[in-house]
């Protein structure tokens, strides 16, 4: 039985899962969505490519239909797509993102469902609705609506975004809005409403800028709004109503969203055409764009698009009659056909070399070129030649054109030009390189002639240098008009004199002008070729052969017989006369059989204007009434106003006004750039030198004039000068004029005060007067009523533009600007102002780059950096007054100003006098302060470091850093000596805040560092002579300096002689002597101190001794028959003095503070005692240890000298009592104690004092040092 059921159960699955094939017929309504030019079709999983099954709409009734066979079972996808161009043009299918009907896990396409029967299935375009349900009503869909077509995010405020119509109608915008979210913000920033009444014709863009845009944008633009105040991490959305249409990045989001191979920063985004509706999913959106560079602007003002494609016919030909290599077919290629190399074949039906075709192309912009035989041959093209028809993109330079909405024939190609191929022109009707010199060194130049009748404009016109076979190019432009027959030439500003004076134009390397003979030469005229002197591309070697020479090395003079100019070059290289090199003959004019012209006045009387404007004493002209020919070009308006001239013109050496009561040679309206000849008479008129014109030759017009001078006063050698003053301000307004009057106006700088003349014939007058501080071009002129002419001077400026007004910029007093918060920042910080102090010190920057120095207002100072090229070019000077303007920071905790520009107001100054202190904070930074009795803590440190070098100096007390710079001129110095003032800058160098360490001080220089006036506070004296000692061990004579001043003085430099008084003869080492402190100069070497010590029972290293081998130079023997010890500082100064008359052996000799003898040592009197070996006196001012030897006491003292924290070890443990005193007797110190060590925790100034330990074994005394 279950065998029977297992047959049943088999049979029944056989048949229950066989697959039957049924006819289904597909059926979508397109109501709601506007059909492709390619038609709708059906596609996509079980169905295939994107273009599988053309659907029809038979009746027109908005429903397209189709059918497949296809299996019962259903399961697998299908998709509808809007006007696909090829197999897998999937960007065309119907969006069903998120709908229930779509298929999430196989691209969100359409289910089959399973059937029995030949079917038909319903469908609506886009939704989930069937064909009764589809409505009008809004949804993403297919050219349905308004969506973003481009979008540029360029340099500065080159920006701009596109909206598109790919509707069949057109679009009111009222309903529309953009919103630009700026930074991740969920709310807009900015948003556009569309002008009421603004319509979007079907097929048509929208372009909203950016106000600022490059010109170019703001000509295809429609308008212009804040919207565009974004940056690629900003997204934009468009909305109808309250539906958003199509999203660029994503809201809520600060991202520079990737899109393609770039992102939305630095680049534009052009839609792909295929792309037909907007989206606000950016997943799919950021796939849906061309990118290209930033500032690619080609695109704007049209899309190309499949949802409106209405074929334009357009006609590409090529003329290949100078196509040397052997072809059979020729094509064109690119992007109207996929770059194929053989789908659009061009054919020359009547056999005259242009081949064309016809091509059926939708509106919108193409890149091509022409091939032949598939790719075989192609056009290479110029990026800068062939500018005027192609784009660049990266390596690639193509052919470009835009298709409109009309049949369009496009011009006869010559294959790789812009232009048609070069045929026999018509003489005389177009501008022609008429002469060609390639001289000696940089003796070159270029001529071009106008062989027609009338004036040209060289606007139009652009000379190419193609170099070295076009590794290199040069261009030159100029707007300047060229008189019928007249030659335009152009020479290297190098070149000889006489060149120079005939050229129009002459150039600085690199230039057109600087060629060899293996550099081509080219005319252009727009886009057009019109003129070629060797061939372009094509390095030669060394030159082109020219008649009976070459290129290189030889003057080219065009013959006269030739009425145009040649592109074809085989014909153009036998249309030369030519001579030898540095032939200059010709220049300047041409012979030509075009037309007949009078040739141009060429006169070898024209003179330098400096040859004769030169004054004798009294300001006369040496050349009065002297009749003169000048070159010159016009350099500003006429300031007569009336029938004549008053007018000004340089040559290259010096200007000159022309002034004439009236109008001569029919030149009745001088204009600047104007270049001209002119003949008249020297005169002189209030000072002013003038020439009186009667005859003058127009050259030619628009001329570049020559650069304003910049000026800091008005005398004779800016008479008649186009020159420039900075950074001055009115001194009385009420001196401007009102309209139709002239006036002089006072003007300064805070320094000087000058004549600025408003002449009435400019359109200044009448204008507002400037506010705050400007900058004013013109010319110098003189108005002076009486001899000598030395006074009266002023400056014209011609119009309104010449006065450059300042933008405001706040003058703060620096104690408003140097508070600083709790971290020591400045309260001020990035505030732009202006601050006017006295320099204080010098260049601390030592840079050709860089400046850096200290300013003070009188009140408080202030550090200042620039690196802005104007103002590192100041050369600092203690006292100068400077206006110095900037932003406030600060580095390291130093308040400083970051000057962008500086000017000198006032020069010798004095400067703050020094404010006396002990300490550096906050309030000595940028102060000019001093401190009094300094010594260097460790000399060491001197001369340590290329930038510089930090030092500790001290008072005794104190402790500071001075920094010593390398730009000033202590750095390499030798060090100081001894106790010294110093005067110095106060900074800070802090690391991290808050700011309030790292406190220095920066002396100036040199004079800085002085002896201090303290010097009569360094109380020194010799105290005890021992000349004859009784120790027979070593040579134990020794003297005792005292220090019974307040300070410490370090006797490095110090030294001392005998009765012989010579300063320098024994130099101290460094060695300080503390207040309160005597130490032992002893006449033997340093390996028998402690022995010294111990016969005068005293503790190895109590006493502070100076040995004689530690001492620079002898040790002066001292006599028991009188003798004395002088004891001079690092200058030479006497600071001490022991004179004695005889001396008892055994006995030192006793001296008080003043000098004065007191007599021999007395045991038990001012602290003298007998020594072991039975010498007396008192060594170092100590009391020695009475009843034991001090070992028995104290085994030893570690550290000493100490910062503070020490530690005495006894013999042994015992009971002791401790005191520690200064040297003048004062308590700073008691304990008592039982044990074996003892630490001390000494909290006292810097200095030498007395420890005495009294114990049942004895008193122990040991001098403590304390730094």
């Amino acid at each position: 039985m279950k065998k029977y059921l297992s047959i049943v159960l088999v049979c029944l699955s056989y048949f229950g899962f066989a697959q039957t094939n049924y006819v289904v017929t597909f059926k979508v309504n397109t109501a709601n969505i506007t059909v492709g030019s390619n038609g709708l079709y059906l596609g996509g999983g079980v169905i295939g490519g994107a273009n599988a099954i053309q659907l029809t709409d038979a009746d027109g009734n908005g429903v397209y239909e189709g059918t497949d066979t296809l299996s019962g079972a259903g399961g697998g996808n299908f998709i509808f797509l809007n006007s696909p161009s090829w197999s897998g043009d999937w960007g065309t299918k119907e969006n069903l993102t998120g709908l229930a009907c779509a298929d999430a896990s196989n691209y969100n396409d359409r289910i089959l469902p399973s059937f029995t029967q030949d079917t038909t299935l319903m469908f609506c375009f886009g939704t989930c609705a069937t064909d009764t349900l589809c409505t009008t009503t809004y949804s993403p869909s297919s050219c349905g609506d308004l969506f973003f077509s481009e979008y540029a995010e360029g340099s500065s405020n080159n920006k701009y975004f596109e909206i598109y119509n790919p509707t069949a109608g057109s679009i009111n915008l009222s309903d529309y809005e953009v919103h630009l979210f700026s930074n991740g913000g969920t709310t807009a920033s900015q948003v556009l409403d569309f002008p009421s009444g603004t319509i979007l014709a079907s097929g048509d863009v929208y372009v909203v800028s950016n106000s600022s845009s490059d010109t170019s944008i703001l000509a295809f633009a429609d308008t212009s709004s804040t919207t565009t105040y974004f940056n690629g991490n900003d997204a934009l959305a468009l909305l109808k109503n309250t539906d958003t249409l199509d999203i660029l990045g994503e809201v809520g989001v600060s991202s520079y969203w990737t899109v393609g191979s770039g992102s939305m920063s630095n680049n534009t985004l052009v839609r792909k055409s295929n792309i037909d509706m907007g989206t606000t999913d950016w997943t799919q959106s950021s796939s849906q764009w061309d990118v290209y560079p930033s500032d690619t602007w080609t695109y704007g003002g049209t899309h190309s698009s499949n949802c409106i494609v209405t074929p334009k016919n357009v006609t590409f030909q090529v003329d290949m009659s100078y196509v040397t290599a052997s072809f059979t077919n020729v094509y064109v290629s690119g992007t109207l056909n996929n770059w194929s190399g053989n789908s659009n074949q061009l054919t020359d039906a009547d056999g005259d070399g242009v081949y064309e075709a016809d091509i059926n192309l939708a509106a919108g912009n193409y890149e091509f070129k022409f091939t032949y035989d598939n790719w075989v041959g192609q056009e290479s093209l110029d990026p800068t030649l062939d500018s005027a028809c192609t784009l660049t993109t990266g390596a690639f330079t193509n052919r470009y054109i835009t298709i409109g909405a009309s049949d369009t024939t496009l011009p006869v190609y010559c294959w790789e030009e812009c232009v048609s191929c070069a045929t026999t022109t018509t003489g005389c009707t177009e501008l022609f390189f008429s002469e060609y010199s390639e001289g000696s060194s940089n003796n070159k130049y270029i001529e071009i002639y106008n062989p027609t009748a009338n004036a040209v404009s060289l606007s139009n016109y652009t000379v190419y240098q193609s170099g070295n076979g076009g590794s290199f190019t040069n261009t030159f432009t100029t707007n300047a008009t060229l008189a019928s027959g007249d030659v335009y030439m152009i020479a290297t500003n190098q070149a000889d004199a006489s060149i120079q004076a005939v050229a129009d134009t002459v150039l600085a390397f690199p230039s057109i002008a600087h060629f060899n003979g293996d550099d081509a030469m080219i005319l252009v005229s727009g886009t057009d070729t019109v003129d070629v002197i060797g061939v372009p591309g094509v390095d030669p070697g060394s030159s082109w052969t020219v008649g009976t020479g070459s290129t290189a090395n030889h003057t080219l003079v065009r013959m006269a017989s030739i009425g145009a100019g040649s592109t074809d070059w085989t014909t153009g290289a036998t249309e030369w006369d030519v001579y030898a090199q540095n032939t200059w003959t010709y220049m300047g004019a041409h012979t030509s059989n075009c037309i007949y012209v009078a040739p141009a006045p060429t006169f070898d009387s024209v003179v330098a204007i400096n040859t004769f404007n030169s004054n004798d004493a009294n300001g006369v002209a040496d050349s009065l009434g002297a009749m003169k020919w000048i070159k010159v070009i016009v350099t500003s308006i006429d300031f007569d106003g009336n029938a004549g001239y008053s007018f000004y013109g340089e040559d290259a050496t010096d200007g000159i006004n022309i002034y004439n009561f009236a109008d001569q040679s029919g030149y009745t309206a001088p204009m600047m750039g104007d270049s001209l000849y002119i003949h008249g008479e020297v005169e002189q008129f209030r000072g002013l030198t003038e020439l009186k014109p009667d005859s003058i030759y127009v050259l030619n017009s628009g001329n570049a004039l020559p650069a304003a001078s910049v000026e800091t006063t008005l005398d004779e050698t800016t008479e008649s000068e186009l020159i420039k003053l900075i950074g001055f301000t009115l001194v009385d307004a009420t001196q401007w004029p009102a309209a139709g009057s002239s006036a002089n106006v006072d003007i300064t700088n805070g320094t000087d005060t000058m004549t600025m003349r408003i002449d009435s014939d400019t359109d200044i007058d009448g204008s507002t007067a400037p506010a705050g501080t400007f900058d004013v071009t013109g010319i110098g002129s003189q108005y002076d009523s009486s001899s000598p002419y030395d006074e009266g001077y002023q400056i014209f400026p011609r119009q309104l533009t010449d006065i450059f007004v300042y933008p405001f910029i706040p003058t703060y007093t620096i104690d408003q600007v140097d508070n600083t918060d709790a971290d020591g920042v400045p309260d001020s910080l990035n505030v732009y102002c202006k601050v006017v102090g006295v320099v204080h010190g010098v260049d601390m920057q030592g840079s050709a780059t860089a400046v850096s120095f200290t300013v003070h207002d009188g009140t408080e100072g202030l550090g200042t950096y620039s690196s802005v090229a104007t103002v590192a070019s100041y050369v600092v000077t203690e006292g100068d007054e400077v206006r110095i303007v900037g932003s406030i920071g600060h580095f390291n905790g130093l308040l400083q100003m970051y000057v962008d520009s500086v000017t000198v107001l006032s020069t010798g100054n004095a400067t703050q006098t020094p404010t006396v202190v002990t300490a550096l904070g906050e309030s000595t930074e940028s102060e000019l302060v001093k401190f009094e009795n300094m010594t260097m803590v460790d000399p060491t440190q001197w001369g340590s470091g290329s930038s510089g070098y930090n030092i500790d100096i001290t008072n005794g007390t104190d402790t500071i850093v001075m920094r010593i710079d390398a730009d000033v001129d202590l750095y390499g110095a030798p060090a100081p000596t001894g106790m010294f003032d110093v005067v110095g800058i106060g900074g800070q160098y802090d690391f991290s805040a808050p700011h309030f360490d790292g406190y220095q001080l920066l002396p100036r220089y040199q004079a800085d560092i002085m002896t201090s006036t303290g010097v009569a506070a360094v109380k020194l004296a010799v105290s005890e002579i021992m000349a004859g000692s009784n120790s027979t061990a070593y040579n134990a004579d020794w003297f005792e300096i005292y220090n019974y001043g307040d300070s410490a003085v370090d006797l490095s430099g110090y030294s001392w002689d005998d009765e012989s008084e010579i300063a320098g003869t024994s130099t101290f080492p460094s060695v300080t002597v503390q207040p309160g402190q005597a130490i032992v100069v002893l006449d033997d070497v340093a390996a028998n101190k402690d022995a010294f010590l111990a016969e005068w029972k005293l503790y190895a290293g109590s006493v502070t001794i100076v040995a004689n081998d530690e001492l620079t130079g002898s040790f002066p023997s001292l006599s028991q028959n009188g003798d004395a010890v002088f004891l001079y500082d690092a200058n030479g100064a006497e600071m001490a003095s022991g004179v004695y008359t005889a001396a008892t052996a055994g006995f030192a000799v006793e001296f008080d503070t003043t000098g004065t003898f007191t007599g021999d040592a007395v045991d038990g009197t001012n602290g003298a005692y007998t020594s072991l070996e039975g010498d007396v006196g008192s060594p170092g001012n100590l009391t020695p240890n009475t009843g034991v030897d001090e070992a028995a006491v104290i085994a030893n003292i570690y550290p000493n000298p100490t910062t503070g924290s020490f530690t005495v070890n006894f013999a042994s443990a015992m009971s002791y009592q401790a005191t520690i005193t200064t040297m003048t007797g004062a308590t700073v110190f008691q304990k008592e104690g039982t044990g074996a060590i003892l630490n001390i925790d000494l909290n006292a100034a810097r200095g030498t004092y007395v420890l005495r330990v009294r114990t049942a074994q004895g008193t122990a005394v040991q001098m403590i040092v304390l730094q």
